[in-house]
C-alpha cells in the first residue's frame, strides 16, 4: 500500500476518523449510568488505535525512511535519545 505513504494529510485522516467515530456512536443506544458516561461510545472508541495504527504506517514510517536516508548517523542518535509521539 506504498501509493497511500503521504496522500492523505493527517488532520483530515483525523478529520475522517472523528466522523466515522460520532457515526459509530450514534448506532449503539446510550446507556444511562452514573458519572454520565455513555457507553455507547464503546464502538467508537475503535477509532483511536485505527488512527494510531494509519499514522504509524502511512506518514511516520516514510517520514523517518527519508530522514534516515538524509540524516544518516545523526538521525539514529537521535531516535535513540528521543521517543516517538512527543
Amino acid at each position: 500500500m506504498k501509493f497511500l505513504e503521504h496522500k492523505i494529510p493527517p488532520p483530515a485522516v483525523g478529520l475522517g476518523i472523528g466522523v466515522l467515530m460520532w457515526y459509530l456512536a450514534s448506532l449503539v443506544p446510550p446507556l444511562d449510568v452514573s458519572y454520565g458516561v455513555r457507553l455507547g461510545i464503546a464502538p467508537a472508541l475503535l477509532g483511536v488505535p485505527l488512527f494510531v495504527l494509519y499514522i504509524n504506517r502511512f506518514q511516520i514510517a516514510p517520514e523517518e525512511r527519508v530522514m534516515a536516508s538524509l540524516f544518516g548517523a545523526d538521525y539514529a542518535a537521535y531516535k535513540e535519545k528521543v521517543r516517538g509521539w512527543i
